[in-house]
């Protein structure tokens, strides 16, 4: 093919050795259990972070009362056989042929990844032949045996999810899932770029237990940054460059502040660590859990970090990505690390971001208790339900949660600015009956109401979502009433004194938080009079 392709006998020399690995290669299929009689999704997943997301769609199934039982096929029994069906080898040789003729060079990688790719397309079609289609699950969009997985299912019928397990760029494929759960607002412009999806897409935060608040979210790196000693670790990525990584931590191993060095490798590194010769550092698999000082490379995990209340500084020159691979630098949600200031307190250099820094990293960091954030969040209960809806009853429950979602973003009327002061506070006379009713169904979502307290004005009750906050804030925290925040909850029942759901609603709230914290209810609204008493 000359200057401008790959020489031809480079092509039939590869060719060869590609038909010989498909036809010798060891492979495998998976034995499936006898399932029980609750609902089971299948899934692929065989790295820890791939596992760890599998993990979280067990628990957001659960939340929503699905019974279902993931399996992850690659933890199954196996079957092994050698070579792949001609439809397979066949398939792989014509792609083979089309894409060699448009590349300058035949790699190793591009010969492994086809491989790797019929193997796993041959593996998928073996152990899902026999299974009756239902929901199949990946958290990898772009290594060849889950994709081939995914296509395979989707082949035999299955309806299939994609659970995100780290950051993106635009040099990833389009979603092309029946459901995709991102992990951060970032993601879904990033995914936008890249063109069109297939079915639909939500994100959903990672974090478990409690949503974080701007106000709060700075808290724990603040105090990181304020101590002489520190515990730091570097995360390098999986193309780390060697001699730089080297020199990173014999400078951060001499630094006097601090108190331990580690560094936690990337699973498919290619730098032998334990090349390090210096006794104080230590190798770990793991990522601790209390908050630390991060020197990252370019790599997704920054963010969990960050997310984690660490301090985050990126190496960008660490490894050989192109710099700033991930825009987190250039987006001002991470600095980039200072290299002159490492022999001292480094960390003390660290400022949280606030104004435009913070509306960049709720981007990002999908806790972060924004009103967006919180949209997005009510989105995907109704997504994830109607993946799994089958039947009436089902459909019922999609349109119950779909209009629960709906009633949120009119509850905060449409705002797409972090959650402030004004941001919660309601014309008077607020007439969306569904917004203001759909408050008293989320008693079991304290995650959430433990970080709208924090945004919620503590001396008035201005609307019913001050009303509805601060009635939980006495449910659960046993809050006493000053006169001020008294006469402003009382004063928003006498707004309120019409015959809707609404108004009967903020009256019964209003005079229970009222009367149980000593005050007296206003008597026209149904309170009783006392001697000597002043209403408030």
């Amino acid at each position: 093919m000359g200057d401008t392709g790959v020489e031809v006998d480079e092509v039939v020399r590869a060719r060869k050795w590609l038909m010989d690995e498909l036809s010798e290669a060891r492979n495998r299929s998976y034995r499936l259990p006898k399932l029980g009689r609750c609902r089971h999704v299948l899934s692929y997943a065989y790295t820890r972070n791939n596992k760890r997301e599998l993990e979280y769609f067990s628990w957001l199934l659960s939340r929503l009362d699905l019974d279902c039982e993931i399996v992850n096929l690659a933890e199954l029994r196996v079957r092994r056989r050698y070579g792949v069906d001609c439809w397979v080898r066949d398939s792989v040789i014509t792609a083979f042929e089309l894409e060699a003729s448009s590349l300058l060079k035949i790699t190793p990688a591009f010969l492994t990844h086809l491989r790797k790719f019929a193997l796993s397309v041959q593996s998928a079609y073996d152990s899902l032949v026999d299974v009756e289609p239902d929901i199949f699950c990946v958290a990898n969009d772009h290594s060849p045996a889950p994709v081939a997985f995914a296509v395979v299912a989707e082949y035999f019928g299955f309806r299939t999810v994609y659970l995100q397990h780290a950051e993106v760029s635009t040099i990833f494929p389009a979603l092309d899932f029946d459901l995709s759960i991102l992990r951060n607002a970032r993601s879904r412009s990033t995914y936008k770029e890249i063109g069109y999806s297939r079915g639909d897409v939500v994100v959903a935060t990672r974090n478990r237990s409690r949503w974080s608040s701007p106000s709060r979210f700075a808290e724990s790196p603040r105090a990181l940054s304020a101590r002489d000693q520190v515990d730091v670790v570097v995360y390098p990525s999986a193309v780390v460059d060697g001699e730089r990584y080297f020199r990173l931590i014999e400078r951060l191993a001499a630094n006097i502040g601090i108190d331990c060095l580690s560094v936690k490798p990337h699973p498919n590194t290619k730098v032998s660590i334990e090349e390090v010769r210096v006794d104080s550092v230590k190798i770990i698999d793991t990522i601790p859990e209390t908050p630390h000082v991060a020197v990252c490379g370019n790599s997704a995990v920054s963010i969990e970090l960050l997310a984690a209340g660490c301090i985050v500084f990126q190496d960008s020159c660490l490894d050989g990505l192109t710099r700033d691979y991930y825009g987190l630098v250039g987006d001002g949600v991470i600095p980039e690390l200072p290299g002159q200031h490492l022999d001292g307190p480094f960390w003390g250099r660290w400022n949280p971001p606030n104004g435009q820094g913070m509306d960049v990293l709720s981007d990002y960091v999908s806790e972060l208790c924004t009103v967006r954030n919180i949209y997005d969040w009510f989105e995907v209960a109704p997504a994830v339900l109607n993946l799994f809806a089958d039947g009436a009853s089902d459909n019922e429950r999609v349109a119950s949660a779909r209009r629960r979602a709906a009633s949120v973003r009119l509850l905060f009327e449409s705002r797409n600015v972090e959650c402030s002061t004004d941001d919660f506070v309601a014309p008077t006379g607020f007439q969306c009956e569904a917004a203001v009713l759909s408050l008293i169904e989320l008693s079991s979502d304290n995650y959430l109401f433990l970080a709208l307290i924090d945004q919620v004005p503590s001396g008035s009750c201005r609307s019913v979502l001050d009303l509805w906050v601060i009635h939980k804030l006495f449910v659960f925290r046993k809050i006493s009433l000053r006169a001020e925040l008294a006469k402003s909850i009382a004063n928003l029942a006498v707004q309120y004194a019409g015959t809707s759901d609404v108004a009967r609603w903020v009256r019964r709230t209003a005079r229970t938080v009222l009367e149980r914290n000593g005050h007296l209810y206003p008597p026209v609204l149904g309170g009783i009079e006392k001697v000597d008493s002043e209403y408030v």
